[in-house]
């Protein structure tokens, strides 16, 4: 009350029950100097107050809103009327609302709550189903599995950093499918085999967020032939992208996620990380490669609030098979293949998951505890259909 009087915000002559003014009952009270408990008003926590009164359309009568703690005071979206707090959390439970929408709860006023009723139990569920402030990176992202993961993430509200290194309109595209649903996102271009590059992407999207909670390494090129005809860049080429290229995201990002004792790292491998066939050696040897980093550093990362899931799916219907190489590839068949929003799917839960690695699908885990099971049996039978694949595929150039 002292700071107030001092401030000039007490009327110093109004009468107390002691029957003194407060000036009189304030007189003795010096304000307690060295001290950052009680601010003067002079030099206040914030310059308006944490309760305000709004007027509008949605209130014509008058709307009192806690501001205090709130960083963004400004919505704009598709506003989502209900009459109480239980339509409210029914609509939450069954997801019948999208990223960007604005909730709006009357009649919980002091007459219809009672008292004023802080909705916790409603925002709790928002943020329970993965639709809070989350930041995530996803690399190669501009088509194929990482275009339909970054529309995912965004489709659950996250921010989104769409990383790119050629395919800038591709990129753009996707950013404005994203915006033109109420999303939030940004495009970042980097070589990642070039970790000064990574460097300079992860200052972007640190200077935009601050933060970063989910990084998935999705970037990634296979060049279809055998070893001796590919040249010694191409095989390098590939190490540098898959394997490299998640070391230096994971490397770069690590650090602002250990300081923040919280975030997930995904790496999208493939089955191809436990079955290496003819014709895609170097690319499996890239994925051999990741699984082993991702199941050492998951063991460096227990007790540091910091999570590493792998994702390995089975073939994919994507653009990584339209490099050249695969020219006379024979097509697999979509009834041995996923599409890429099946593996978008499974990286969403891969983010929030305790598991070192989700095979996609489940039953492929089988064929591949067959295979190191028994190693003798499963590896001719893969290797002969792959290598008369490859066989045909050099006969038909």
């Amino acid at each position: 009350m002292k700071a107030l009087l001092d401030g000039g915000y007490l009327h110093k002559n109004c009468i107390t029950v002691t029957g003194k003014t407060i000036a009189q009952n304030l007189k003795g009270v010096r304000f307690p100097k060295n001290q950052d408990v009680v601010l003067e008003t002079k030099n206040p926590i914030s310059k308006s107050s944490g309760v305000v009164v709004l007027k509008g359309s949605l209130a014509s009568q008058g709307a009192v809103v806690k501001i205090a703690g709130m960083e963004n005071l400004e919505f704009i979206g598709k506003a989502r009327c209900f009459d109480c707090e239980e339509d409210a959390f029914k609509a939450v439970q069954k997801k019948k609302y999208k990223a960007g929408d604005v909730f709006v709860i009357r009649y919980e006023g002091p007459r219809g709550g009672p008292g004023m009723r802080e909705m916790l139990s409603t925002t709790a569920a928002i943020y329970g189903q993965g639709m809070g402030d989350k930041v995530a990176l996803i690399t190669g992202a501009s088509r194929g599995i990482g275009k339909a993961i970054a529309l995912c993430f965004a489709k659950e509200g996250a921010f989104v950093a769409i990383n790119y290194s050629q395919s800038q309109n591709l990129a753009e595209e996707v950013c404005q499918t994203i915006r033109a649903s109420g999303g939030r996102c940004m495009d970042v271009q980097a070589d990642l085999g070039d970790s000064r590059q990574v460097d300079q992407m992860i200052e972007k999207v640190l200077l935009e967020n601050d933060k970063i909670d989910i990084l998935v390494n999705n970037a990634g090129f296979v060049i279809y032939g055998k070893v001796k005809e590919l040249s010694t860049e191409e095989l390098v080429a590939q190490m540098e992208t898959n394997y490299f290229g998640m070391v230096f995201c994971t490397k770069a990002f690590l650090p602002q996620m250990l300081e923040q004792h919280s975030g997930h790292i995904v790496n999208v491998a493939s089955v191809g990380a436990s079955f290496s066939v003819p014709g895609v050696a170097s690319y499996c040897a890239t994925k051999f490669a990741m699984l082993g980093f991702s199941e050492g550093l998951r063991h460096e990362l227990v007790g540091t609030g910091v999570g590493l899931t792998v994702v390995s799916p089975i073939m994919v219907r994507t653009p990584l098979f339209d490099h050249p190489s695969f020219e006379n590839f024979s097509k697999f068949s979509t009834g041995v293949s996923l599409s890429s929003e099946t593996v978008a799917k499974t990286i969403i839960k891969a983010s929030n998951s305790s598991r070192l690695e989700i095979v996609v699908p489940s039953v492929a885990r089988a064929g591949i505890w067959f295979k190191q099971t028994f190693p003798y049996l499963i590896n001719p039978i893969i290797g002969n259909a792959f290598r008369k694949q490859l066989t045909k595929r050099n006969n038909s150039n």
